[in-house]
């Protein structure tokens, strides 16, 4: 049986050994005719691995020109590479192996079918800037946007904390010029809190991209009271007792009203700013006398002057010695008494010149037609007269003042105005 067999494996060996030659190659061009290589193009995003390898080295990177997205071919038979989708590559790029410190090589992996698929032989690379990772600490300030409601203020603006510190690239931390968070104020009528975010600006106020950035927080909070504004004007008052012939004349300050700030209540019932006390006091003074004044000193309690209120004012107090002054008092101030019968009187001159002694301030606030007089014409006949004038008022004067009257024979009735206008006269019937 064994021998049979043997015989039919044998008989014509040559021919059979070509029979199944014939057929593996007829079934490798079917293959190759019915499943043909296909090479297609995937994009896949590289993954950074050892991403602390710079950081660890005082260095921070950033990826340059999309870089770390690629394209790239694979070819396998079409069964197979039309089943493949860019989710079936892992691409890679290990910081360990970066190369002068600016680019790192990408390691492409097919996860199925490893061994049936073909990849572009080119080497490909993630381009890294590379630079010294720095940290810096900066001020917070506050920046308001929005005018704040007439009539109102705020006191106190805060931010907390009230410094930020931040790391990254040595040439965007080099390019902060300040850190600031900002807050709308157009609409606050009531102390407020808001938190704001952070943000960086250059030496232009240009605002600096932080996507590169890492901050030790994001946000700040702002914190203001607002408060109520009210215009005054502020009094000031000497005390004490100048040297003896001396008075207190005008006191005036350099700041004559204020903006002050606060609650309501605290606020409603203040109608000027009242200075006064030892910081003026000008006893023993025969001289002018200045005085430096902080105006807050002089404020009730709870009440602030805002902000941009100045608030040293120079208070300047004249004191004042006896003096002199002359004025020309018209002459239809002076009245004749007790004119003769028959005549009548008026005065040589349109005007009386009359000497007051006081304090300049009251001297100052007399004019020639507030002073008035009268002369006593009794017993004196016609011709002309140099006679007393009495002032009307409490007037002091360094001299008796007279005056020249003509006196002329013509009827009068009660009181005659003369035609010149010069005096008028008050005869006997």
């Amino acid at each position: 049986m064994l021998q049979k067999i043997a015989k039919i494996i044998t008989n014509n060996f040559g021919l059979k050994i070509l029979a199944v030659v014939i057929s593996v190659v007829f079934w490798l061009v079917i293959v190759n005719v019915e499943d043909p290589e296909k090479t297609l193009t995937f994009t896949v995003q590289v993954n950074i691995e050892n991403a602390d390898y710079l950081t660890n080295q005082g260095k921070t990177y950033e990826i340059l020109n999309g870089s770390d997205t690629i394209k790239f071919t694979a070819t396998a038979k079409r069964s197979i590479i039309e089943k493949m989708t860019d989710g079936d590559f892992e691409v890679t790029a290990d910081l360990k192996d970066i190369v002068n410190m600016s680019e790192v090589p990408i390691t492409i992996t097919p996860t199925k079918y490893s061994n049936q698929i073909t990849l572009t032989k080119k080497t490909m690379y993630v381009q890294l800037n590379v630079e010294d990772l720095v940290t810096k600490s900066f001020d917070l300030k506050v920046d308001t946007k929005g005018k704040i409601s007439n009539g109102y203020t705020m006191s106190g603006l805060e931010v907390t904390p009230s410094k930020v510190t931040v790391s990254g690239p040595a040439s965007v931390i080099e390019s902060i010029e300040r850190a600031a968070v900002e807050v709308d104020v157009s609409s606050v009528y009531s102390d407020f809190e808001k938190e704001a975010e952070i943000i960086f600006y250059d030496t232009k106020g240009k605002q600096i991209d932080a996507s590169r950035l890492t901050l030790n927080r994001d946000t700040a909070i702002v914190s203001a009271g607002v408060l109520q504004t009210k215009t005054v004007p502020v009094e000031y008052e000497a005390s004490g007792t100048p040297a003896s012939g001396y008075q207190i004349g005008t006191v005036t300050g350099s700041i004559t009203q204020v903006v002050i700030q606060g609650k309501k209540d605290a606020l409603q019932d203040i109608e000027s700013i009242k200075v006064s006390g030892t910081a003026l006091n000008v006893s023993g003074k025969s001289e002018t006398v200045e005085a430096a004044i902080d105006l807050t000193d002089y404020l009730p309690k709870g009440v602030s002057l805002i902000d941009e209120q100045e608030n040293d004012s120079t208070v300047t107090i004249e004191i004042e010695g006896v003096s002199q002054e002359t004025y020309d008092v018209p002459a239809e101030n002076i009245t004749f008494n007790n004119v003769a019968s028959g005549y009548k009187a008026s005065l040589q001159g349109a005007s009386v010149p009359v000497t007051l002694t006081g304090y300049p301030s009251v001297l100052q606030a007399l004019s020639a037609s507030d002073i008035k007089g009268t002369a006593d014409l009794t017993g004196l006949g016609e011709g002309t007269h140099v006679v007393e004038i009495k002032l009307s008022g409490n007037y002091e004067t360094p001299e008796t003042v007279h005056a020249t009257v003509l006196i002329q024979s013509g009827s009068v009735e009660g009181t005659l105005n003369n035609n010149d206008g010069t005096g008028q006269s008050s005869g006997n019937q």
